[in-house]
């Protein structure tokens, strides 16, 4: 499945992402950005699929506004409620790798 690359405002980042598929959203949090992987399109043929690329890792400019892990956290919680805002009002499923 083809992904299709965006960018979301969030806590003043323009964070990119890779959006595919349908039905309920996951959001997947990778600290190396964006990795092309079986996981990613095995989800995306039954779920919404958004892959954010958080500051300061993949391509994305060095991140000096987060001061602490939950500052960075904080900036994803709010970057993936606005990817998700719109498509339920259900809950998302959060997937995260180290």
């Amino acid at each position: 499945m083809a992904f299709e690359e965006k960018q979301v405002e969030a806590d003043g980042f323009s964070i990119r992402y890779w959006e595919a598929g349908e039905g309920r959203p996951v959001v997947m949090l990778d600290r190396t950005g964006w990795r092309s992987t079986m996981l990613h399109d095995a989800l995306a043929k039954t779920y919404h699929v958004f892959s954010l690329e958080l500051p300061g890792t993949g391509g994305s400019p060095v991140n000096t506004a987060s001061q602490t892990v939950g500052d960075l956290a904080a900036t994803a919680a709010k970057a993936a409620s606005a990817l998700t805002f719109d498509l339920t009002s259900e809950k998302y499923t959060l997937i995260g790798t180290s």
